[in-house]
């Protein structure tokens, strides 16, 4: 074994980040892609246990499930369930309207 294949699975960030990026940027290149998988895991058991629910209330009940990552970060682990590069759709718009934190109409979401 040849010693780049021990560290096949580390991310590059000097491929991801432009130079004059903000340090956050570069903290969040360095993010393991198994991290990504445990966001969406844990969307999909939050909204088999208590689903159908907002986005608002996903981040919410996240948080609460004692995640770290920021609420663009679960909407976007949302969306790579809804749209995922390879295999099928693993949750899907709910018929009914629910409401944002601010009380706005808000979409839901439910497992496949």
């Amino acid at each position: 074994m040849t010693d780049s294949a021990v560290f096949i699975d580390t991310p590059d960030p000097e491929r991801r980040v432009r130079s004059h990026e903000a340090e956050t940027s570069w903290v969040a290149a360095t993010i393991q892609p198994g991290a990504a998988k445990s966001v969406r895991d844990s969307i999909l058991h939050i909204l088999a246990t208590y689903g159908p629910l907002t986005d608002d209330e996903i981040y919410a009940q996240y948080r609460a499930d004692g995640g770290m990552r920021t609420p663009q970060r679960v909407r976007t682990a949302r969306e790579e369930l809804i749209n995922p590069k390879e295999g099928r759709r693993l949750i899907r718009e709910h018929h009914h309207i629910g409401y944002s934190a601010l009380g706005n109409a808000a979409r839901q979401w439910v497992i496949a």
